[in-house]
């Protein structure tokens, strides 16, 4: 048994609908791809979303005279085609090689048709590689010098990604990762076992006995991995349930808000450590007093002591000092507010409405 394969409308309309059913954002770029190519509507008979590696579906084609064509459709990256043992010719190998190289993510489609007894396995039924998609996902324009801005803060910036580690490595070179600090063809449940082979593996900041991990993420996938992170970073722009699993949500979309939460972090801890040394000095110096360390002393033929009334308005001061410094943050006063660093936070000057601790 034979038929002829499905015209390119045909396939582009089958990948349409199977990308509708899913939210990744290299989906929606084909949906908006194939839209402009065919906008006819095929109905699935079957549709199976395969996590980290794309779609499956079955669909039943008129092919005239009454007749019609049941064919299965795969939709997604390499693995999936391997999974199916779908065979890749040299000068597509060469072609999807070129587009990685230049960090473009790639999506391939197989078809292979089912005959009238349902069986796969016969004559004309094996899959077959009908059209290769390169999608390049636009990088933010701030992400290379908020990469550097990290590392020039001691922080070691590592990338998990499920695409593949050609194409993983490129646009981590474009922002300034280190190769090696490229963890890719990660699935989806597997991005927290990453995120805890980094906590073990890393060196440990001092008086640390592991590593501590801050993870930044947007998708449903990167719930897991923020969740299992020391600290959960989302964009407010993601998903909700990242969001839900975060403990800080960007509420800008601008990255350079990273920068300055860490910064504003560093300096909070700063002002707690120095806070607590005023407060020891405070009441170090005023407790004796108040206490009575002067009583010996005479003057004008009274003993030199501390009045109620004063001893209660130092008490209260020494709060009122440590709650002063604290809101002084809020400033910009050179030294004892916060401002954020020239160039990387300039875009969003207001600490208000940036950043939202959960």
């Amino acid at each position: 048994w034979n038929a002829s394969p499905p015209d390119e409308r045909e396939t582009i309309g089958m990948v349409k609908r199977l990308e509708e059913n899913s939210g990744h954002p290299i989906a929606k770029a084909m949906v908006n791809f194939c839209g402009q190519r065919t906008n006819h509507t095929y109905v699935p008979t079957n549709m199976e979303e395969i996590p980290g590696k794309g779609m499956f579906g079955e669909f039943r084609l008129d092919i005239g005279g009454g007749e019609s064509l049941d064919v299965q459709v795969i939709v997604g990256n390499e693995r999936l085609m391997y999974d199916h043992n779908v065979m890749i010719s040299p000068q597509d190998t060469s072609t999807l090689q070129f587009w990685k190289r230049a960090g473009n993510s790639v999506v391939l489609v197989a078809i292979r048709a089912i005959n009238p007894l349902g069986q796969t396995d016969g004559p004309g039924s094996e899959w077959q590689l009908s059209l290769l998609f390169a999608i390049a996902d636009q990088l933010r324009p701030e992400s290379k010098e908020v990469v550097r801005a990290l590392q020039n803060r001691g922080i070691s910036v590592w990338m998990l990604s499920g695409d593949n580690p050609t194409t993983a490595q490129a646009v981590g070179a474009m922002v300034g990762i280190p190769s090696d600090n490229v963890i890719a063809g990660v699935l989806p449940d597997q991005k927290a076992e990453k995120i805890q082979w980094l906590q073990k593996t890393l060196p440990p900041p001092q008086k640390k006995d592991r590593a501590l991990i801050a993870m930044i993420g947007d998708g449903i996938n990167d719930s897991p991995a923020l969740t299992m992170a020391d600290v959960g970073i989302a964009i407010g722009s993601g998903s909700d349930v990242a969001i839900n699993s975060a403990e800080f949500v960007l509420i800008s979309s601008d990255l350079k808000a990273i920068i300055t939460l860490i910064d504003l972090s560093r300096i909070v801890f700063r002002r707690v450590w120095f806070n607590f040394g005023w407060a020891c000095v405070y009441n170090t110096i005023a407790m004796p007093v108040a206490g009575g360390v002067f009583y010996p002393i005479v003057s004008n033929g009274q003993h030199v002591v501390l009045d109620s009334v004063w001893a209660s308005l130092a008490m209260a001061l020494s709060s009122i000092s440590v709650i002063c410094s604290s809101l002084l943050l809020r400033s910009r006063i050179p030294l004892v507010g916060f401002r954020p660093m020239h160039g990387i936070a300039k875009a969003t000057p207001d600490m208000k409405g940036m950043v939202k601790q959960r």
